[in-house]
């Protein structure tokens, strides 16, 4: 006869008697260990479990050994039918055991209040989605419809960054604390969940980051912009959905496919953004031949131009390049990296689509056949795409003034004088001071045309229908701010920098050009204004635009007076946590966003940039004037 024990099922609770009896956590020891880290650690080479017994009907042994196996707390002692003992038996034996014994192994954590979703959020969100109900739920990073249909399940991080992010964009808008104060319970939502790769997640980190950008603080963000491209990485992003085997069982509809890939999309345009900008982005390489682009669906999802990226990655390429500085002249001048950068600088300029250049005949000035083939080209496009496309040509162009600038410099070295050089060198040089100056025109004159369509007299040109995609909010971003500093450089150099002697090879009209820079520094005012992020990015390359905009009026309004200096600064950008917890980094000065920055060249006399490379720029001049 079958012993009744053998009849059992007994269940051991996840707690051993010592962690249950001191009330600590029981946490599993090593695999090669029987027994949980306390215990281990106190010596013990095994550890105590109580077992209660427990009945199952005999007709469901079958599947309960086999889902058994793979359920943590459950033990069957034996794989032989089961017989039932008395309710009451049952009953009795549990009665003997503690309520907290007996649930011991399920999870008893209350809910911060902090991370519950109410009404008042999902308005927020909603409201941000829909531009206040007037508009579909369209967005690039995620699918509006289904966030808020399923907005009271999205998890804690996922949800309060989203918030964070429609409270600082709110219309009208909302009081500064209000998005902080999302901020703050979105942070603690999501250094919870720092340890668990889901796509959601993904996405909760790099909402954050780019609120942390947008409030002028990549550095408070790009922690968690590093986690983010940890998990995409872990969780297998970089492969199409459609190439995914691991991902077939879960069924995923087109729009779930296709929100995968913007969150992979969304990540590598912020690299590219932040590898073209500042020395301190993340250096890592996501590769893009596993993955689809991203595609525009109707009412779900916006278009986007990859194109950006590619600009933004040749930027980046650039910035790399310019870090290591070179032993002597003749490597700016003809070295193998240098010739390198002019072939992918002539490749991305062929791969770009010919119906986005928007490419005027002349470059100091744009004609009315110009405007009129601008807007032409402009209307045949996706409404989306029409501020891509500006970044695009503004991107490319800014591309042209970098790779030319090392050149553009040696014409500030007495030692370069055109008549005591060899044709080559002479040419060269030349060469670079025409290319970087129509660069920083045809820059100057896009900028002045996107304006005038969106808020000037040319906007009489467009229909109805056209004018309503044609908005200042498509031209004022800070993204379009570091093309615009790289053209300010170059005409800056140009005006009261570059040796006299190199005058005569320049066609410049010194006075329209000081009018033009005037207009750049009031829309970078602008942007600076509306993008709210002082004293973040912004604040170094406006205050440098101004000392070259002061030493400019210095030389061309008053030839004789002496040379214009001010008190020496060095231009960084201060790191300020966002809610009030001070972390490492903070109080610290970091190297200010930009494309290039100043390469070791001072403004006014005395003012610098701060960057990894500037102060072995500086020497390098100084050792070769």
């Amino acid at each position: 006869m079958q012993s009744s024990s053998s009849s059992l099922i007994y269940i051991r609770y996840h707690a051993c008697y010592r962690c249950r009896r001191q009330k600590k956590r029981c946490k599993p020891g090593p695999e090669s260990a029987p027994a949980c880290e306390r215990c281990v650690r106190l010596g013990d080479t095994s550890c105590k479990y109580q077992e209660i017994p427990a009945t199952a009907p005999e007709n469901l042994h079958t599947a309960r050994s086999s889902h058994d196996s793979s359920s943590p707390g459950l033990s069957i002692e034996s794989q032989k039918p089961i017989h039932s003992i008395s309710v009451l038996d049952h009953v009795l034996t549990v009665s003997d055991t503690s309520l907290m014994e007996q649930m011991e192994f399920l999870e008893w954590t209350v809910e911060d209040p902090d991370l519950m979703p109410t009404v008042f959020d999902w308005q927020l969100v909603h409201n941000d989605l829909t531009k206040n109900g007037t508009a579909l739920p369209i967005s690039f990073s995620l699918d509006g419809d289904s966030f808020l249909r399923t907005f009271f399940s999205q998890p804690a991080a996922l949800r309060l960054t989203r918030c964070a992010m429609a409270a600082y964009t709110a219309i009208p808008p909302l009081a500064e604390t209000v998005a902080l104060s999302y901020y703050k319970r979105a942070r603690k939502a999501v250094l919870q969940a720092i340890d668990k790769p889901t796509l959601q997640n993904v996405m909760a980190f790099y909402f954050i980051n780019l609120f942390a950008q947008w409030n002028g603080q990549p550095a408070i963000g790009r922690p968690f912009f590093r986690a983010a491209l940890d998990m995409l990485l872990l969780l297998q992003l970089d492969v199409d959905p459609d190439d995914s085997p691991w991902l077939f069982h879960l069924n995923l509809s087109d729009r779930q496919k296709e929100e995968r890939r913007r969150v992979f999309w969304c990540c590598y345009w912020f690299l590219s953004v932040d590898q073209a900008t500042t020395s301190d982005a993340v250096q890592i390489q996501l590769l893009t031949n596993r993955i689809q682009p991203p595609r525009p669906m109707e009412g779900i999802f916006k278009s986007f131009m990859l194109e950006t990226c590619k600009t933004y990655s040749f930027i980046a390429e650039i910035r790399r390049h310019h870090l290591k500085i070179p032993t002597s002249i003749d490597e700016i001048l003809d070295s193998e990296s240098c010739m390198t950068l002019n072939s992918h600088l002539i490749e991305l300029h062929q791969e770009l689509p010919v119906d986005s250049l928007l490419i005027a005949e002349q470059a100091e000035v744009l004609t009315p056949t110009d405007y009129d083939r601008f807007i032409k080209q402009l209307t045949l496009i996706p409404k989306e795409n029409i501020t891509h496309v500006l970044t695009l040509n503004l991107n490319a162009l800014a591309g042209i003034c970098m790779v030319h600038r090392l050149k553009l410099y040696l014409s500030m070295l007495k030692s370069f004088n055109p008549q005591l050089l060899i044709t080559k060198t002479a040419s060269l040089v030349s060469s670079a001071i025409t290319q970087s100056l129509d660069a920083a025109h045809r820059i100057s004159c896009l900028l002045v045309f996107y304006l005038d369509i969106v808020e000037g007299s040319a906007r009489d040109r467009l229909s109805p229908e056209q004018r309503i995609h044609f908005t200042p909010q498509l031209v004022v971003s800070q993204l379009n701010v570091y093309p615009l500093f790289e053209a300010m450089i170059i005409f800056w150099f140009i005006l009261c920098r570059m040796d006299p002697v190199w005058q005569p090879l320049v066609v410049i009209n010194a006075m329209a050009v000081k009018d033009r820079l005037i207009g750049i520094v009031a829309f970078v005012k602008r942007v600076f204004a509306v993008e709210k992020n002082t004293p973040g990015t912004m604040t170094p390359i406006l205050t440098c635009m101004e000392a070259m905009m002061s030493e400019i009026e210095n030389i061309y309004e008053s030839p004789g007076r002496s040379s214009y200096k001010v008190q020496e600064l060095e231009l960084g950008m201060r790191v300020m946590a966002l809610d009030g917890e001070e972390s490492r980094e903070c109080g610290e000065t970091q190297e200010p966003c930009a494309f290039l920055g100043l390469l070791g060249v001072e403004v006014a006399g005395g003012i610098r940039w701060k960057g990894k490379s500037e102060e072995a720029w500086r020497l390098f001049w100084k050792l070769n004037s």
